[in-house]
């Protein structure tokens, strides 16, 4: 089996008041960095962003962070990483994002976090990308979520199919063993 060599992982720019979120973002980027993945992210020094950057950092890892100009006060543009791209829109950054990387891993996050799930998994099911899409679904995170796609799938709104190509994981052996086997099923 073949790893990846670089994942773009989605996740939030604040602050989490759960301390196990912080936590496994640094799992991650230790992990990806120990693997000799390049990291791809959004860019930021703070939250879950600035978590995992710098534990893949700390151990040598190659980052690299994609932010528009509009955010990079806000987000905290992380200076401190391999490579930080700037672009002029939202729209921009997501295309590098998903340019730049072979897999999606989505840790907890909020609203731009959502954004980037639901475009990658659309962009999947409409063969615009070959990415993993990889939903780690720490301590029940996204279990309101699961819910609500299986709702969708009910109600023929979405493909069982489509829903299929999300990996949900609830630890990181689960996502280790995601990251380390690079086929994806396409149908």
């Amino acid at each position: 089996m073949e790893n990846f060599k670089s994942v773009t992982v989605f996740c939030a720019s604040s602050v989490p008041t759960n301390q196990s979120y912080s936590d496994l973002a640094k799992e991650v980027g230790k992990y990806l960095a120990n693997n000799n993945i390049t990291l791809v992210y959004g860019g930021g020094n703070r939250g879950l962003m600035g978590d995992v950057a710098n534990a893949c950092m700390n151990d040598n890892g190659k980052v690299i962070g994609i932010i528009p100009h509009f955010l990079a006060a806000r987000e905290y543009a992380h200076t401190g990483i391999t490579e930080l791209i700037f672009t002029d829109d939202m729209e921009q950054r997501k295309k590098l994002l998903f340019q730049k990387s072979e897999a999606i891993l989505v840790l907890p996050g909020g609203m731009g976090t959502m954004d980037e799930l639901f475009e990658a998994i659309t962009n999947v099911q409409l063969k615009l990308i070959k990415h993993k899409v990889i939903l780690f679904n720490h301590e029940g995170f996204y279990d309101s979520l699961l819910v609500m796609l299986q709702q969708m799938q009910q109600n023929n709104f979405v493909a069982q199919s489509t829903i299929d190509k999300i990996i949900v994981v609830i630890n990181m052996e689960e996502c280790i063993a995601s990251l380390i086997n690079k086929e994806i099923e396409n149908d």
